[in-house]
């Protein structure tokens, strides 16, 4: 799908970004998964942007849509885990 270059120059590699419904009025969790330096990770982002999730659901490609509507957010949450990853390694 998508790389990122991380802040240590590896690339994460998005393999799937999706939206679904939460629990409560008007609640969405985007769901992330990434790989990274031989790892798998499993993410979810919480929202509340029906718009996105309506606009989500007539997109050609979903997980392409929600990466250009999200990105920063994305960005920041896989880059934070990574960087959790790496503290946690040394």
């Amino acid at each position: 799908m998508k790389t990122i270059t991380t802040i240590n120059g590896k690339e994460a590699t998005l393999y799937s970004i999706s939206m679904t419904r939460a629990t409560g009025y008007g609640q969405y969790t985007i769901n992330i998964q990434f790989g990274w330096d031989g790892q798998q990770f499993e993410t979810n982002v919480r929202s509340a942007d029906s718009m996105a999730f309506d606009d989500m659901n007539d997109a050609e490609d979903p997980g392409e849509f929600l990466y250009e509507e999200f990105k920063n957010t994305i960005e920041d949450v896989v880059l934070d885990l990574i960087s959790e990853s790496v503290a946690k390694n040394k």
